[in-house]
């Protein structure tokens, strides 16, 4: 199933309805939710209590889609082209980013050496974005880079995780974008601390929805890739994710994971950063448009804004 946080066009929140992404003709529709009786409202109240939420939700999503046409006017149903679509989760408590978790990447950092554990940093809310987004390049970088990264949901709390049971905590995945002010982030990280460069505003891309844990038994076997103005930049496959979902699901759940926390597993090789001889034109500029792709969970697109005045 394809879960979304939207707004209808004009309407305003914070926190969105919960809708469900349907086939449709001509296009996508997508089913509200949250005027459906008995379902949750949001996306956050359906995490909060999904062991009873999701069943409901399965089975009203069939028995709609049973009665309802496809393509149908009727008040539940949206195209895609008339709602705004937020961050699948839009005011998560946490968002933990992994960092060097494919060997390619490694190795193209060349002066960062191998971890026996996983490594990450936090960032803030205020980062995300929703597919679709004109991301504006903030004012104190000149070297805007990205990375696209599969990224977990949490669905269930859990603290102490034990790996074997880890996948039963994660509600479903989507399309992260790791964009990154390279020129603040490097300088830090050799001070061996990293906030600012990885925390300015809308730097988060998110999207453009959650595929529920069903869909993807096994998500370790997927394409994952960044274009950017249709230029192939980043390709490569979850496959060779050095510390895999159960491990980091178990590992981070030290800090109690609650619903709705974001883990992003780390991005492939393929970054301007660490371009030859000279990164300067792969750095993201005004107008370009960065899609971000995993195979089976969706391509979460935004366009590169002007730079931010201070």
């Amino acid at each position: 199933m394809l879960l979304a946080s939207f707004l209808p066009r004009g309407e305003r929140g914070r926190h969105g309805r919960l809708g469900v992404v349907l086939a449709g003709v001509p296009e996508q529709l997508l089913l509200d939710a949250s005027s459906v009786s008995g379902l949750p409202a949001t996306m956050s109240d359906l995490l909060d209590n999904w062991d009873a939420h999701f069943p409901r939700l399965l089975a009203a999503v069939e028995e709609i889609s049973r009665k309802q046409p496809a393509g149908g006017s009727e008040a539940l149903l949206w195209p895609l082209s008339d709602v705004t679509l937020l961050p699948p989760v839009p005011r998560p408590t946490k968002i933990v980013c992994m960092g060097f978790n494919y060997a390619e990447h490694l190795e193209e950092g060349e002066t960062f050496a191998a971890s026996n554990f996983p490594t990450a940093f936090l960032r803030s809310a205020t980062c995300l974005r929703p597919h679709g987004a004109r991301v504006p390049i903030p004012a104190p970088t000149s070297q805007f880079d990205y990375e696209v990264e599969l990224a977990v949901v949490v669905g269930r709390e859990g603290k102490y995780i034990p790996e074997e049971r880890a996948m039963e905590h994660v509600a479903g995945y989507t399309v992260f974008l790791d964009l990154s002010a390279r020129d603040i982030q490097l300088p830090e990280m050799k001070q061996g601390m990293l906030l600012l460069g990885k925390n300015l505003d809308g730097t988060a891309p998110c999207g453009p929805w959650l595929v529920t844990a069903d869909e993807i038994p096994d998500p370790h076997g997927l394409g994952i890739r960044c274009r950017v103005n249709g230029e192939e930049r980043q390709a490569s496959n979850t496959s060779h994710l050095i510390f895999k979902i159960p491990k980091l699901v178990s590992y981070w759940s030290q800090m109690r994971l609650e619903p709705g926390d974001i883990i992003a597993t780390g991005t492939p090789a393929g970054v301007a950063a660490f371009r030859k001889p000279d990164p300067t034109p792969f750095y993201l500029k005004p107008g370009d448009v960065v899609e971000a792709e995993v195979e089976r969970v969706g391509v979460l697109r935004v366009e590169i804004g002007e730079r931010e005045r201070w």
